[in-house]
């Protein structure tokens, strides 16, 4: 409340480094208890490192009645974006990207890594063969080894946007049913270095095998840097045990995946060096499009949003003999 008061006074300005957004927006309990170890635990940076204006509109501002309900332990409805949502009933998450190229399969090229992106006179060639336009949902940071002729200072700014990776770790269960939760967070380092569990056998009962449960764990890498070793899965047992989400003796098996970007990374330099990329990309009409390929923090609905839009607006370019 002492948090909300402030926010309301005259000259109260919103502070352009995200550590002390955190505060300014949640006060000082809240910072300490919940959102600066949890971002810390993300980001794997200092808080103010990152500017605040990636989580503008990302945060709803709770009406001041529901805090007040809350802290006499009244139950609100507050946030509603993400209390329903519909998941595949089979083939997990990858199940909604097949349905969409689904119509598209005999035209879609799997396998088939980009070696060279060049610029022609009439369009675009990948590896040696011509189109007339590219759309690359490639990592940014990626671009500079693959484009002949780029501008030095383009490809130095594609080469500093600052990102995470992530290690996802899959846990079997001797346990015939979870709690009757999706997910939930772990701020706290004695919990272990995952950040968010998932109890995906709640998803879905073909998540696990019968009489079965899973969970999936994520664990955040600083961009560039060397995934931990098998060390990690033990880590993460141990801190799911302490923080009282499993019994060691319950896991039956582990499994990991890496992804190499997985969380854009909004420092202070960001938006300069979008800008002179973005710049440069539309100079030689080649589209961007992705969390990556745009270095945007755009969720899975949004990225398909955004390009059924560009489908849109290149059909309407070819009516127009663009």
């Amino acid at each position: 409340m002492q948090a909300w008061h402030a926010r309301t006074l005259p000259g109260s300005a919103t502070p352009g480094a995200f550590g002390a957004w955190i505060r300014w927006r949640f006060g000082e309990g809240i910072a300490r208890h919940f959102m600066e170890p949890y971002n810390q635990k993300i980001w794997k940076r200092e808080l103010d490192h990152l500017t605040s204006d990636w989580v503008a509109g990302r945060v709803p501002d709770a009406p001041v009645e529901d805090v007040l309900r809350g802290s006499v332990g009244i139950r609100t409805e507050g946030y509603t974006h993400q209390s329903v949502f519909f998941y595949p009933l089979r083939g997990g998450f990858q199940a909604i990207t097949d349905g969409i190229a689904s119509t598209l399969l005999p035209r879609v090229r799997l396998a088939t890594p980009v070696r060279e992106l060049a610029r022609t006179k009439s369009g675009w060639k990948v590896n040696g063969e011509e189109f007339d336009l590219a759309v690359s949902t490639l990592a940014l940071t990626d671009l500079p080894e693959l484009v002949p002729g780029m501008p030095d200072a383009v490809a130095q700014a594609m080469r500093t946007l600052e990102y995470n990776g992530m290690v996802s770790i899959l846990l079997g269960l001797e346990r015939r049913e979870h709690p009757d939760l999706s997910w939930i967070y772990l701020p706290h380092a004695v919990q272990g270095p995952a950040n968010r569990v998932t109890f995906m056998s709640n998803y879905s009962p073909h998540n696990a095998p019968k009489g079965k449960c899973s969970f999936l764990c994520e664990v955040t890498v600083r961009g560039g840097q060397r995934y931990p070793g098998p060390e990690l899965e033990t880590e993460v047992i141990a801190g799911m045990s302490a923080a009282g989400l499993l019994r060691r003796d319950e896991v039956l098996l582990t499994d990991r995946s890496e992804i190499r970007h997985a969380y854009v990374v909004f420092d202070h330099d960001y938006a300069a060096r979008r800008k002179a990329i973005f710049e440069w990309a539309d100079s030689v009409d080649l589209v961007p499009l992705g969390r990556f390929g745009r270095f945007e923090y755009d969720n899975s609905d949004q990225c398909v949003i955004r390009a059924r839009g560009l489908a849109g607006a290149l059909l309407q370019r070819i009516r127009r003999g663009g």
